[in-house]
C-alpha cells in the first residue's frame, strides 16, 4: 500500500480533493446570505414594500435555485470522490493466506493465494467518470503487484528454510504419509493388550462359574455338575418333622425340578392356610359359639323336630352336621322304641307320641300323666267286656242271657235293664269304677236281684248273678290279669308293657333336656381339642388340610400345633435358601467385581483407541472432507447391565455374557484400523488434489491479473474522448428530471391543501400521486414526500372504511370472524390485525401506533400523548373486552361433545365428527377466542340437529354450519362490536397536520432547508467543471 500512497495519480487524487473541499467551504456561506436576504425580502413585502424589490428578489432567487442545484452535484461527487479514495486505501498489497492444513504441523508455514483472488470484476471495463479514470491506474499498478506476488507461489526451486507455495505442500505431503503408519502401529498395540486382558479374565473365573452352577442347580434343581453335588440329598436339609410336613415326593421330585426354592414354594400354600387360620382362629370360635346359639334358639322357637343337615352353616358345617345326626340319632331311636311299645298294647294306636316340637317337653309329660292311666282302664274294659284276651264273655251274650226271677211276666223288666246295662257299659267317656256305681244304682233302685245274667261259671256249673254283681266280679278279675297275666309273646304283664312305656318316656325326656348341652360339648369337645387326641406326626399333611374347617381332620388345637410347625419348616427351609442364595451372591459379586474391573480396564483402552480414532479422524477429515468416521456400533463398551444369568440363576453384569468384548480386538482390527487406512489414503489424494487444484488456480489468477493491467491501459486511452460528452448529457437529463420532481411537490400541496372529502376524490388524488412517486424518486425526490403521500392516502382509505361501515355491517361478515378466518383461526394473529387497523384509522405518529398495537395485543399501560378522551375511552373498552373474552372460565378444559344429550346422538356421532372436524375429546382453550368461538357455534349446531339418520343430520349440520358460521357467539358480541366501531373521528384534524408538514419541507432530498434559500447557477457549475478538468491531468 505505501507503493500506491507515492504513486503520482493517488497524490493527484488527493490534491483534487483538496481543491474540491475549499471550493465548497467558500460557496456554503453564500447560501446563507441568500436565506437572509429572502427572508429580509418577505418582510419587506409583508410591509407593503414596492414590487419592483419583489421583481428583483424573482430575479435574483431563479439565478441561485441554479446555484443550488449545482451545489447538490458538487456534493454528490464529493462525497464519491471520498469513497473511492476509501476502496483504493483498502486494496493494499495483496497477502498469502494460510493453507488448507496450515494448523497441521507437517504443512506449518504453507502459504497460498486465496482461494478467490480479491479481482475486482468489472474493472476497467469502461470508464465513464475522472473518479473511474483515476481508479483505472491505480488498478493498473495494483494488478502488476499481485503478478509478481502469483509468481513467488508457483517456484518450486526456492533455496529457503521455510519455502512458500507448492513447494512447500508437497513436502508436507511426504510427512503426513509417514504420520499415518506410526498411528496405525500405536491402534494395532492396543488392539493387541486388550486380547491379553480378556485371556487372564477367562482363566480368573473358569471357578467361580462353576461353583455358581453348582449352588444354582441345588436352589432351582437340575442335573449337579461335581460328584459333590450329585451325591447330595434334599431332605438330609430337613428334620424328620419337617419332611413329613413337607412330603417324600416333594424332596424327591425337587432335586432335580425346583430344589430347595421348589421346596420352599411348595411349602407356601401351607403356610398361607397356616397364616389364614391363625388369623381366623378367634374367629372361628366365636363362629362356633353362634352356630350352638342359631340351634339353642331354633330348639327353643320350633323344637327339635325343625333341626336338619340344613339347620348347619359356616366353616363348621359338615361336622355339626355329622355330630347332630349322632346325637338325633340317640333320640329318635328312644322315640321310636317307646312308639312301638305303645302300639303294642292294643290301643290300635289310639294313643301317639307328640312330635318333637317347641312344645314337647309339656305335652310328654300331659301324655305320661294321662295315656298310661287310660291304657291301664282300657286294658280293664276291653277285658271286662270279653274283648279280645278279656276275662268274661261279650256284653251281646251276656244281655241276651237276661232273666226275669220274679212273679209274673217280667219282659218288660228284662228289656229295661237290658237297655240301662248296654248304654252303661257302652259309655266310653267313664271309666269302669263310674259303670260299676251306675250299675249298682240300678241294683238298688230298680232290679233287687229280680232281673240277672245266666252263665255258665268258672267250674261250669250254671251261674246267676246281677249286671252290678258280675261287672264287679269281672272287674276284680281284669285287675288280677293287669298285673300277672304273661299270656301273650311278649312273656310280660300289661301293667310291665306300660311301664315300659313309662321308663322309655323317662329316657326321651332326659334325652331332650340333654341334646343341646351334649352337643355343644361334643362339638366344642371335637372341634376345639380334636377329642383330646394327641397330634401326630402326619397330621401337620402338605396339603393344609389340618387347617380348613370343613376338613374332616380339622380341629382348633391341632390346627394351632401344626401352624407354629409349619411356620418353624418354613422358616428352616427359607433360611437354607437365603444361605444358598447369599453364598451364590458372593461368587457373583466376585465374578461382577472381575467383569467391573477388566471393563474399566477395557473402557481406559478403549477410550484411548477413541481419543486416537477421533484425532486420527478429526486429523484426517482436514484432507479428505467426504470422509465417514462412523465407528461401529460394537465398538464401544460401556458398564453393561446387570441381567439375569439364566443358567446361573443370579443376576451378573451382561447376564454373565460378555461376549462384545471377545469381538473388540477383531473389530479394532478389521474395522477401525481399516477403515483409518482406507480414509488415509483418501486423505493422501485429497492433499495430492488439492496441490494440483492451488497450481492451476494460482495459474489462472495470474493470467486474469495479467489481462486486467493491459485492459486498464486501453480503457485509460478511451476515456479522455468521451469525457466532455457524457457531462452534458449527464446535465440535460437532471433538469429535466428536476422539472418533474417540482411538478410532483406542487401537485401534492395542492392535494394536501384541500379538505380530505374532496381531495380523496380528485383524480390527482393521494392514491394516483402514489403511483406517480416511483418516477420522481430517483430524480432526488425527499422521502419524507412519499411518506406523506402515504399518509394522505391511508386517511383517505379509513375514510372511506369508515363511510361504508353502516351500510356494510348488515350484509358482511363482523370483523372478528373474518380476522378469525383471515388468520387460519390464530387467535394472537387476529388480535394483531385488529390492532393494526384500529391504529391505522387514528391520527397518531408511528411511535403512539406502535404503543396502541400493544396495548390492544398485551395490555399494560394506555398509550401516552394522545389527548383525544374518545379515542382513549374506546381503546380501554376495546382492551376491557379482550381480556373478558380471554378469560371466560366456563369454557376452559370443558369437553362439550362429552355431554351432548340429544336423542339419536349415538347414531349419527361418527358422521357429525367427520363433517365438523371435531374430536370427541375437542376442548376450549383458555385465552383462544378464535378456537372458541368456532366451537361454540359448531356445538350449538350439533345440539339442534334434526334428522334420525346419520345422512340427514349431515345435511342439516352443513346447512346450519353455512348460516351459523357467520354469526358471533352471544358471550363475544360486545367485543366484535367495539371492533367494528370507529375510535376516533379526528381525520380532519389528522389530514390537517399532515398538510402542515407537507408545506413545511424541500421537494429534494437533504434540502429542507432550501425553502426560502438560493442557489449559485452558473458559479455552482463553473466550480462543477473545474473539478472535471481536474480528473483529465495524467
Amino acid at each position: 500500500m505505501a507503493n500506491l500512497k507515492n504513486d503520482k495519480p493517488f497524490k493527484r487524487f488527493l490534491h483534487n480533493l483538496v481543491c474540491y473541499s475549499t471550493s465548497v467551504g467558500l460557496l456554503l456561506p453564500v447560501t446563507f446570505v441568500d436565506a437572509l436576504a429572502q427572508q429580509k425580502v418577505e418582510t419587506y413585502t409583508q410591509q407593503g414594500g414596492p414590487s419592483a424589490i419583489e421583481s428583483g428578489m424573482q430575479m435574483f432567487n431563479q439565478f441561485t435555485q441554479q446555484a443550488a442545484q449545482q451545489i447538490l452535484q458538487v456534493r454528490q461527487q464529493a462525497m464519491q470522490a471520498q469513497m473511492n479514495a476509501s476502496m483504493m486505501q483498502s486494496l493494499g498489497a495483496p497477502k498469502p493466506t494460510p493453507a488448507k492444513y496450515f494448523n497441521d504441523p507437517n504443512f506449518h508455514f504453507c502459504y497460498v493465494a486465496p482461494s478467490k483472488s480479491s479481482f475486482p470484476e468489472g474493472v476497467c471495463s469502461s470508464i465513464n467518470s475522472p473518479q473511474e479514470f483515476n481508479q483505472s491506474e491505480i488498478y493498473r499498478q495494483y494488478a502488476h503487484t499481485q503478478l509478481e506476488f502469483y509468481d513467488q507461489l508457483i517456484t518450486q526451486g526456492q533455496n529457503s528454510a521455510f519455502p512458500k507455495g507448492v513447494q512447500c505442500l508437497k513436502e508436507g505431503q511426504k510427512k503426513l504419509e509417514a504420520e499415518f503408519q506410526n498411528k496405525f502401529n500405536s491402534l494395532q498395540a492396543l488392539a493387541d493388550s486388550i486380547k491379553k486382558d480378556l485371556q487372564m479374565f477367562r482363566e480368573q473365573n473358569k471357578q467361580i462359574k462353576e461353583k455358581m452352577s453348582d449352588l444354582n442347580t441345588e436352589l432351582t434343581g437340575g442335573k449337579a455338575n461335581s460328584v459333590e453335588d450329585k451325591a447330595k440329598d434334599l431332605a438330609s436339609y430337613f428334620s424328620n418333622e419337617c419332611k413329613n410336613i413337607i412330603g417324600p415326593d416333594i424332596l424327591a421330585k425337587s432335586k432335580t425340578n425346583g430344589g430347595l426354592i421348589g421346596v420352599k414354594d411348595s411349602m407356601s400354600g401351607n403356610v398361607q392356610a397356616a397364616t389364614n387360620f391363625t388369623a381366623n382362629s378367634v374367629a372361628y370360635g366365636k363362629k362356633l359359639e353362634k352356630n350352638i346359639q342359631d340351634i339353642r334358639t331354633q330348639i327353643t322357637d320350633y323344637g327339635l323336630s325343625s333341626l336338619n343337615e340344613n339347620s348347619f352353616d359356616g366353616p363348621f358345617k359338615a361336622k355339626l352336621q355329622k355330630i347332630f345326626a349322632k346325637e338325633a340319632q340317640k333320640i329318635q331311636s328312644v322315640y321310636k322304641a317307646a312308639s312301638d311299645e305303645i302300639s303294642k298294647l292294643g290301643s290300635k294306636n289310639k294313643y301317639k307320641l307328640p312330635n318333637l316340637d317347641k312344645n314337647f317337653k309339656v305335652n310328654l309329660a300331659t301324655f305320661e300323666k294321662n295315656a298310661t292311666e287310660a291304657l291301664r282302664r282300657e286294658y280293664i274294659r276291653d277285658c271286662v267286656t270279653g274283648a279280645e284276651n278279656g276275662v268274661g264273655i261279650s256284653l251281646d251274650q251276656l244281655l241276651a242271657s237276661l232273666r226275669y226271677t220274679g212273679t209274673g211276666d217280667g219282659t218288660g223288666a228284662v228289656n229295661s235293664i237290658r237297655i240301662q246295662v248296654q248304654n252303661i257299659i257302652n259309655n266310653q267317656n267313664i271309666t269302669m269304677e263310674e259303670k260299676l256305681n251306675q250299675l249298682q244304682a240300678i241294683e238298688s233302685n230298680d232290679n233287687k236281684d229280680s232281673v240277672v245274667f245266666t252263665y255258665t261259671g268258672n267250674e261250669g256249673s250254671p251261674t246267676a248273678a246281677n249286671p252290678y254283681e258280675y261287672f264287679k266280679q269281672a272287674t276284680a278279675a281284669c285287675d288280677s290279669k293287669y298285673e300277672s297275666d304273661k299270656s301273650d309273646e311278649t312273656l310280660s304283664t300289661q301293667k310291665q308293657k306300660i311301664d315300659h312305656v313309662k321308663a322309655y318316656l323317662t329316657d326321651l325326656k332326659n334325652l331332650e333336656k340333654e341334646f343341646l348341652p351334649n352337643l355343644t360339648r361334643v362339638a366344642a369337645k371335637e372341634i376345639m381339642s380334636c377329642n383330646g387326641n394327641d397330634l401326630q406326626t402326619d397330621t401337620c399333611d402338605k396339603d393344609g388340610k389340618i387347617f380348613n374347617p370343613s376338613s374332616e381332620s380339622f380341629c382348633i388345637s391341632h390346627a394351632t400345633l401344626c401352624t407354629q410347625k409349619v411356620n418353624s419348616c418354613f422358616t428352616q427351609a427359607d433360611k437354607i435358601v437365603k444361605t444358598k442364595k447369599a453364598e451364590l451372591d458372593k461368587y457373583a459379586a466376585q465374578y461382577n467385581m472381575n467383569a467391573r474391573t477388566l471393563i474399566t480396564m477395557q473402557q481406559a483402552k478403549l477410550n484411548q483407541i477413541k481419543q486416537k480414532v477421533l484425532a486420527d479422524a478429526n486429523f484426517i477429515q482436514k484432507y479428505f472432507t467426504g470422509a465417514k468416521f462412523e465407528m461401529p456400533g460394537d465398538f464401544f463398551v460401556k458398564m453393561p447391565e446387570m441381567g439375569l444369568a439364566k443358567d446361573l440363576g443370579v443376576d451378573l453384569l451382561g447376564g454373565g455374557n460378555l461376549d462384545d468384548l471377545e469381538k473388540l480386538p477383531e473389530i479394532i482390527e478389521t474395522k477401525i484400523i481399516k477403515m483409518l487406512a482406507n480414509q488415509a489414503s483418501e486423505a493422501i489424494n485429497n492433499v495430492d488434489e488439492y496441490i494440483v487444484a492451488q497450481q492451476k488456480n494460482l495459474e489462472h489468477n495470474r493470467s486474469k491479473w495479467s489481462s486486467l493491467a493491459d485492459n486498464c491501459s486501453n480503457q485509460m486511452d478511451n476515456f479522455s474522448n468521451t469525457m466532455a460528452k457524457q457531462a452534458s448529457e449527464a446535465q440535460q437529463k437532471q433538469q429535466e428530471a428536476q422539472g418533474e420532481v417540482n411538478d410532483y411537490c406542487n401537485k401534492l400541496k395542492f392535494v394536501a391543501a384541500n379538505h380530505p372529502n374532496a381531495a380523496c376524490d380528485m383524480s390527482n388524488g393521494p392514491m394516483k400521486l402514489s403511483d406517480d412517486v416511483s418516477k420522481v424518486m430517483s430524480a432526488g425526490l425527499n422521502p419524507e414526500m412519499q411518506y406523506l403521500n402515504s399518509e394522505l392516502n391511508a386517511i383517505c382509505n379509513s375514510y372511506g372504511n369508515e363511510k361504508n361501515t353502516d351500510s356494510d355491517s348488515k350484509s358482511k361478515t363482523p370483523t372478528i370472524i373474518r380476522l378469525c378466518q383471515d388468520n387460519d383461526n390464530d387467535w394472537g394473529s387476529a388480535k394483531e390485525s385488529a390492532a393494526q387497523a384500529i391504529a391505522a384509522n387514528t391520527p397518531l405518529d408511528d411511535e403512539q401506533r406502535d404503543a396502541l398495537i400493544k396495548f390492544i395485543t398485551e395490555g399494560g399501560d394506555v398509550p401516552s400523548g394522545i389527548d383525544d378522551e374518545e379515542l382513549l375511552k374506546n381503546l380501554k373498552s376495546i382492551r376491557a373486552k379482550i381480556e373478558e373474552a380471554e378469560s371466560i372460565k366456563t369454557a376452559n378444559g370443558e369437553e362439550p361433545l362429552k355431554n351432548i344429550s340429544i336423542e339419536n346422538w349415538s347414531t349419527i356421532k361418527a358422521r357429525i365428527l367427520e363433517e365438523s372436524g371435531l374430536s370427541e375429546s375437542a376442548k376450549y382453550e383458555a385465552g383462544d377466542v378464535c378456537k372458541n368461538m368456532e366451537l361454540d357455534t359448531k356445538i350449538s349446531i350439533i345440539r339442534g340437529l334434526s334428522g334420525e339418520s346419520a345422512k340427514e343430520a349431515a345435511k342439516d349440520y352443513n346447512e346450519q354450519y353455512e348460516k351459523k358460521m357467520e354469526n358471533v357467539p352471544a358471550k363475544y358480541k360486545s367485543l366484535a362490536r367495539l371492533i367494528d366501531k370507529p375510535v376516533s373521528n379526528s381525520r380532519y384534524s389528522q389530514w390537517q397536520k399532515v398538510g402542515e408538514r407537507v408545506n413545511s419541507i424541500g421537494c429534494f432530498a437533504g434540502n429542507d432547508m432550501q425553502r426560502g434559500f438560493g442557489a449559485f447557477g452558473e458559479a455552482g457549475q463553473g466550480i462543477a467543471d473545474i473539478f472535471n478538468s481536474m480528473g483529465h491531468s495524467r
